[in-house]
């Protein structure tokens, strides 16, 4: 039997009644950057959502609604008490899964693993045209890909769960915006370090995540081997620079699919000033897919070796990311780093040699 629920969110309406006109939880500021188009009182309960987008059957739709009540309840007392929950409780739980979950139900994660099988598909076939290319890599279809994102939930809390989280409270005159892309991945000290492969895979040394929560809250989860955020002891971190905001904000500029998020405290002409410096910086999540060498222990490359490995990936936040209070500690320069194309932590060393 078909759903009622014609209009199915991926960005939940709870976060983004946060984000709404002077608190009314009925219109909420939107910029989509595909127009310019700027509209202080949209309405909010069509934002973040799509016909359908869990399919007509509403079982995937219903089982979210169903986890978003105890996600709603953590987010607002974080909000309401301006502290983050203590390590390795259920409240702390409840922030990784909200991370994991609106990351992987989004239609900018779905886009990039259909992606990377479309682009694996037609590389295959240009190198070999004879190829049997569905039996090789079948099409992903929109419910399958969805299936999948959301397959590795679990696995993506558990990576996660190493980093420490910290909130950072924004005492400037500038508000946080938010996006229908809000989670932000970003890695200074892999950036820093001029690294060239992936600088962002959940599992990576010195990852950044952000999540503005409303104007004036933004979630950090980030490595507390390398990054020394505020004083040690403080869970929060104040943050009166304006400039310290706006780097923030463009990052939403360039992880989002095509529109932006905010409350009152949002002008038209900052968010302008917002999406213009966006525009300096490569777009991120678009799909990447590398057609390379896969070599032997000692081989040496060579010109007539034939390409044997497919690599994919997706363009990430890279912006020279400055915040007035976090910093690369001492420990954190002393990391060395092997011979892979992506630099682990430990955590999740150890967990990939358990699921081996």
């Amino acid at each position: 039997m078909a759903t009622e629920k014609k209009n199915q969110h991926y960005i939940p309406k709870f976060y983004l009644r946060n984000f709404s006109f002077k608190g009314n939880k009925k219109q909420i500021g939107i910029y989509n950057l595909k127009s310019s188009c700027y509209h202080p009182t949209a309405k909010l309960k069509t934002q973040g959502s799509k016909d359908f987008f869990y399919g007509y059957d509403g079982v995937v739709e219903e089982n979210l609604s169903n986890v978003e009540g105890a996600l709603a309840l953590t987010i607002s007392k974080v909000i309401q008490e301006s502290k983050v929950p203590k390590k390795n409780s259920k409240d702390f739980q409840n922030l990784l899964i909200f991370i994991a979950l609106t990351h992987l139900r989004n239609p900018v994660a779905i886009a990039i693993l259909k992606g990377h099988s479309n682009k694996m598909r037609r590389f295959l076939l240009e190198e070999s045209p004879e190829t049997d290319i569905d039996k090789i890599i079948p099409l992903v279809s929109h419910s399958e890909a969805i299936r999948i994102s959301l397959s590795v939930l679990k696995d993506v809390v558990y990576a996660i769960s190493d980093l420490d989280c910290k909130l950072l409270f924004n005492k400037s005159e500038r508000p946080f915006i938010t996006s229908d892309f809000p989670v932000i991945k970003y890695n200074m000290f892999l950036e820093q370090r001029k690294w060239q492969h992936s600088m962002t895979g959940y599992g990576a040394v010195g990852l950044q995540i952000f999540l503005p929560l409303n104007s004036r809250y933004c979630l950090m989860f980030f490595d507390p081997r390398v990054y020394k955020v505020g004083f040690r002891k403080k869970g929060i971190l104040e943050i009166e620079q304006e400039r310290s905001i706006d780097n923030i904000n463009i990052l939403q500029v360039i992880n989002c699919f095509s529109t932006l998020f905010f409350d009152e405290n949002a002008t038209e002409k900052y968010v302008d000033q917002i999406v213009i410096e966006g525009q300096r910086y490569q777009k991120a999540n678009l799909p990447l897919v590398k057609h390379t060498y896969l070599f032997e222990k000692g081989e040496k490359w060579s010109a007539d070796k034939q390409k044997n490995l497919f690599v994919s990936g997706s363009t990430e936040c890279k912006t020279n990311l400055k915040i007035n209070g976090i910093k690369i500690h001492s420990n954190g320069k002393k990391i060395k780093f092997d011979a892979a194309a992506v630099q682990l932590r430990p955590h999740v060393k150890e967990m990939e040699r358990y699921n081996s």
